[in-house]
């Protein structure tokens, strides 16, 4: 049952699921999707029911990796508003 994802696709059609592609490093492209998922979820929930970890999910990332773009939870949050 151990198979790549190259054994179990279908001939002519792509490893990655639909919308998605190979992961790139672009950081300024990460961080405004960061900013993008964020102001939505701030938006949402403000700062305190908003969570890093629903962030990352959206964005197929960790939230280590918000963390080292923003510093923390409020270093985002006060990037939101700068971008508002």
């Amino acid at each position: 049952m151990n198979q790549t994802v190259q054994e179990v696709q279908e001939p002519g059609r792509s490893a990655w699921p639909k919308g998605a592609g190979p992961r790139t490093n672009d950081p300024e492209r990460t961080m405004a999707g960061i900013i993008v998922v964020a102001t939505q979820e701030f938006s949402e929930k403000g700062l305190a029911g908003a969570r890093i970890d629903v962030i990352a999910e959206a964005l197929r990332a960790s939230k280590r990796m918000i963390c080292y773009y923003f510093g923390s939870k409020e270093g985002l949050y006060i990037r939101v508003l700068e971008e508002a």
